[in-house]
C-alpha cells in the first residue's frame, strides 16, 4: 500500500479547506456560525478552510449535515462515487459480492448509489467478467425496485443486457434456490413486466409457446460468449455468493 507523504496530506488539506469555503459561502454561513457547530473557535475554523488544520472524522460527518453534503463530498468533491472499476467493485461488495473483496486495491467511496444503477453502471461498454458473473446474485441479495432498474437500464442503454441477468438470476433460483429465498419476488406482476420491457425472456412465462436456454439467446451469443464466461461459471459463482451470503 502506497505511503501517503506530508506534501499529499497538505494539498488534501488545502483542497477541501477551499471546497468547505465555497460550500459556506454558498450557503451564506459565515466563519462563526460552522465553528460553533463544530464547537471549535472560529480561529481554528480558519486554520481549517485555509489547509492548515485537519478535520477529525466526527466533524466531517457533523458537517456534512450541516451543509448538506455527502461524506464522498469531502474525499474528493464529488457528489457521487466516481465510475471506475474499483469504485464500482467496493459497491458491489456493500451490496454483499464479497468475493470480490480479491480484485486489487478498492475505491475510496463515501457514497454507495443504489442497487439498481451500481447493476446497470456493472453491465456499461466491455464488463469484467468477473463482475459480470457475480451479477445474478447481486440480484437475488438485494431487493430491486423495477421502475428504478427500467429507468437506469433505458438511460444507460443496457436494457436487454440487464433483463437477460435478471432472467438468468430467475432461471438460478427457480432451480436451485440453495436454502435462501431471493429478495426479489420475480413472479410480481411489474418484474415480469420489466422482463418483457427487456425482451430477453429466458425461461417461461405465461404466453411464451417454449423457455429459452441461455446459450441460445442472442445476447449471450452477441455478448456473453465473447467474454469467455460459460453458463456452468455463472451459475457456480451465483451459488458461492449467495451461499456465503446466508452464513452470514
Amino acid at each position: 500500500m502506497p505511503v501517503e507523504t506530508a506534501d499529499q496530506r497538505l494539498r488534501w488539506r488545502t483542497s477541501l479547506g477551499e471546497r468547505i469555503r465555497l460550500a459556506r459561502t454558498q450557503r451564506s454561513l459565515s466563519q462563526a456560525e460552522l465553528a460553533a457547530w463544530l464547537s471549535i473557535t472560529q480561529s481554528q475554523f480558519s486554520k481549517t478552510e485555509r489547509g492548515e488544520r485537519e478535520l477529525s472524522f466526527f466533524e466531517v460527518v457533523q458537517l456534512s449535515g450541516h451543509l448538506g453534503l455527502p461524506l464522498q463530498w469531502f474525499l474528493d468533491g464529488r457528489l457521487q462515487p466516481r465510475g471506475d472499476r474499483r469504485s464500482l467493485i467496493a459497491e458491489l461488495i456493500a451490496y454483499g459480492i464479497r468475493d470480490l473483496q480479491s480484485a486489487g486495491p478498492l475505491g475510496t467511496v463515501g457514497a454507495i448509489r443504489s442497487v439498481e444503477e451500481v447493476f446497470c453502471r456493472s453491465l456499461e461498454g466491455r464488463p469484467d467478467p468477473r463482475v459480470l458473473a457475480a451479477l445474478p446474485a447481486l440480484v437475488l441479495l438485494n431487493p430491486i425496485r423495477h421502475e428504478l432498474l427500467l429507468a437506469y437500464a433505458t438511460r444507460l442503454k443496457v436494457l436487454r443486457r440487464s433483463g437477460f441477468l435478471c432472467d438468468l438470476a430467475r432461471h438460478f433460483h427457480a432451480n436451485a434456490p440453495w436454502g435462501q429465498a431471493a429478495a426479489v419476488d420475480f413472479d410480481e406482476p411489474q418484474i415480469i413486466e420489466f422482463l418483457k420491457s427487456a425482451r430477453s425472456a429466458l425461461v417461461q412465462h405465461p404466453e411464451d409457446k417454449a423457455p429459452k436456454t441461455a446459450s441460445r439467446h442472442p445476447i449471450w451469443k452477441r455478448w456473453v460468449a465473447g467474454l469467455g464466461i460459460t453458463h456452468e461459471e455463472f451459475r457456480d459463482r451465483c451459488r458461492s455468493i449467495v451461499e456465503e451470503a446466508s452464513r452470514g
